[in-house]
């Protein structure tokens, strides 16, 4: 009789405005459940694998002269870029289209070298869905295998930095000549006595794509990528992917990049940069 009452009860439940209630709220919660947790956790599994299958970095960049005039809003950025450079010195390398991954989308570069001989310098404009990404960066190699990059892209990449260099990236700074300001108050607090290569008139490609190649040799000795059979790209392995896949995603991506721009803010802070904040 209990048993028989109790089930009484549920159909009556079932059946009233409580119970159309109760079975929304139970739609409902299973659908967050799938958007929050099981969505994610597919993504953090099934992403790597995609990945890891179509992401190939090439062991050497493509980079070819650009025939093309660009689109407006890449025009727009590099003359931009060819005036805020020519205040510190900087002449016109070249542009260029620039490949870094098999099969992968070609970015135009605009490419600078600087007074002193040693500093390139360029204006990029990545493709993306609907525009480009624009963004400038300078950089100046040593010859102790180290770095400084100081740019203004909005995005960071997921690989490890290589040990000894200091890249900064502060999408704040809008114009190439205080980028390059902070570039050279970098070099002087972190590479002080440390002798600059110097990269020759007409040596300015072959100098950005030796970078390219160092920075991936270090991710092989990371266990990050691993070199094909023929030796013309990288694969990822499959710690590569998840790094990959992960540092691009929420939450890990978001608390990545605050914590970069943290970091990159207290090094303006100990530089006296004080235009520059946390984002």
């Amino acid at each position: 009789m209990p048993d028989a009452s109790l089930a009484a009860l549920l159909a009556y439940i079932g059946a009233s405005p409580l119970g159309w209630g109760l079975t929304a709220l139970l739609a409902i919660g299973s659908a967050l459940l799938v958007v929050v947790v099981v969505g994610p956790l597919a993504l953090l599994i099934v992403g790597p694998l995609l990945v890891k299958r179509s992401l190939k970095p090439l062991v050497s960049a493509e980079i070819e002269p650009d025939p093309i005039d660009p689109p407006a809003d890449v025009r727009l950025h590099f003359e931009a870029a060819t005036a805020a450079f020519a205040k510190v010195g900087f002449k016109p390398a070249g542009r260029y289209l620039v490949r870094t991954e098999l099969g992968g989308n070609q970015a135009r570069m605009l490419l600078f070298r600087g007074a002193n001989g040693a500093s390139l310098g360029y204006a990029a404009a990545l493709p993306r869905a609907a525009d480009h990404l624009l963004y400038c960066e300078i950089g100046t190699s040593f010859e102790d295998g180290t770095s400084v990059t100081v740019g203004n892209a909005s995005a960071i990449g997921p690989f490890k930095p290589m040990p000894g260099s200091v890249t900064l990236q502060l999408p704040q700074i809008a114009e190439a000549h205080a980028l390059w300001d902070i570039h050279r108050a970098v070099v002087g607090a972190r590479k002080a006595g440390l002798r600059a290569k110097r990269v020759g008139a007409g040596e300015e490609v072959a100098a950005v794509g030796e970078g390219v190649g160092r920075s991936a040799a270090y991710q092989v000795q990371c266990g990050f990528l691993t070199r094909e059979a023929g030796g013309r790209f990288y694969a990822l392995t499959w710690l590569g992917a998840f790094r990959f896949t992960w540092l691009s995603v929420p939450p890990f991506g978001p608390l990545r990049e605050k914590l970069i721009r943290r970091r990159d803010a207290a090094l303006m802070a100990e530089l006296g940069a004080t235009r520059v904040v946390a984002a």
